[in-house]
């Protein structure tokens, strides 16, 4: 029975997820703009939660800062 319960506990509780960001999260500490130490740990974590087999849908935030200032060479890098 053991065996049944620590298998399950690795299951996915929820078989899609929705995340919203919001560009706020994503300045950190920052007066404006995106804080890329932050946003890569955060990306570390949803790469952790997929993991899990989780499905993830994802919206960002930010609308005024992509508005606003030209996108800096990192925001769509892979």
């Amino acid at each position: 029975m053991a065996e049944i319960s620590s298998a399950m506990a690795e299951l996915p509780r929820y078989g899609r997820a929705l995340l919203k960001i919001s560009g706020e999260a994503l300045a950190g500490n920052r007066d404006f703009g995106f804080d890329p130490d932050l946003i890569s740990k955060i990306a570390g974590e949803i790469a952790e939660a997929q993991k899990t087999g989780t499905e993830l849908g994802i919206v960002i935030g930010g609308a005024t800062s992509f508005a606003e200032q030209p996108l800096p060479h990192w925001v769509f890098s892979r």
